[in-house]
């Protein structure tokens, strides 16, 4: 009976699975998102469907059930067992691909532990992250459950956490592909694309950032340190002079700072976006932004 459909498509046993997830609310479809015939071929599939801006997750492992589990990495609902996925970003502000996010479940665990990020023109990824512990749940896979939980819960915390973050980053850069896509999102009536945008400018912002870092940490062979205020003393062993050119106090505050740059960038690949916001506040902007990124 047509009433049953649901309950048959999330029980039969399956060989593969595909799960899609339109992050842009792009596409408004009655029969929901088609798997699309690129890069993994599924049979029963259909296309021509959305390619930009459509999360794309792949299970070669048969089942008898389709699960979800939400991650707090990146703040999303994937496939229980997906081994992979990628997401194409672009023509949304312009009319080219602006970047690639991919995943991967590098233990086999059932859950993505490692998550890259390449740009045009790069031959490699220009972020990898990855996580020892997946953080992450089965939720229940109903319409009501996911309905509630992310437009209530979900949806408002990574608005939030995107706005505060991305805030505390323009202290460090500027980038205007970035700023296209923050005016996207405050042009935006839906919460979710709101949300996507974001994530965007915030991965934007995140790159020119932890470029900044290291290239001003990495501008000289140590960083010279002011001499101490109100003309007291120096001491000899933190400010003597080291091979005639550093002192000891040059190179622990050089390491101070490598230290504070690794966990701003360890805390924003793992997901923890308030952290890695009071990271940004621990090391202190710049008087003004010290770069333009693309």
């Amino acid at each position: 009976d047509w009433n049953h459909a649901l309950e048959v498509a999330l029980s039969y046993p399956a060989r593969e699975t595909g799960f899609s997830w339109d992050e842009a609310r792009g596409v408004h479809r009655w029969e929901g998102q088609f798997w699309i015939y690129e890069r993994r071929l599924m049979q029963n599939t259909g296309g021509p469907t959305m390619r930009w801006n459509m999360r794309r997750e792949y299970s070669a492992r048969p089942a008898r059930q389709r699960q979800l589990y939400y991650s707090d990495i990146d703040k999303r609902y994937h496939l229980y067992g997906a081994s992979e996925s990628w997401l194409e970003v672009g023509h949304l502000v312009d009319n080219r691909k602006d970047l690639e996010i991919r995943a991967f479940d590098s233990s086999h665990d059932g859950y993505f532990d490692t998550w890259e990020v390449f740009e045009p023109g790069h031959v490699g990824p220009v972020r990898v992250s990855r996580v020892f512990e997946p953080e992450a749940h089965v939720v229940p896979l109903t319409r009501n459950f996911l309905m509630n939980d992310y437009n209530q819960r979900v949806l408002p915390e990574a608005i939030a956490d995107d706005s505060l973050l991305i805030d505390e980053m323009k202290k460090f850069v500027a980038s205007p592909l970035a700023a296209l896509y923050e005016q996207a999102a405050v042009k935006s009536s839906m919460a979710e694309r709101r949300r996507y945008c974001l994530d965007v400018a915030r991965e934007f912002y995140f790159l020119g950032t932890r470029d900044a870092l290291y290239h001003e940490n990495a501008s000289g062979d140590y960083p010279s340190l002011p001499a101490e205020a109100g003309g007291r003393p120096m001491n000899p062993l933190i400010h003597g002079p080291i091979n005639g050119h550093y002192t000891l106090g040059d190179t622990l505050a050089y390491w101070k700072r490598v230290l504070q740059i690794q966990s701003f960038v360890n805390d924003y690949g793992a997901g923890r976006l308030k952290l890695a916001r009071a990271d940004l506040e621990q090391i202190g902007a710049p008087a003004s932004p010290s770069s333009v990124i693309p």
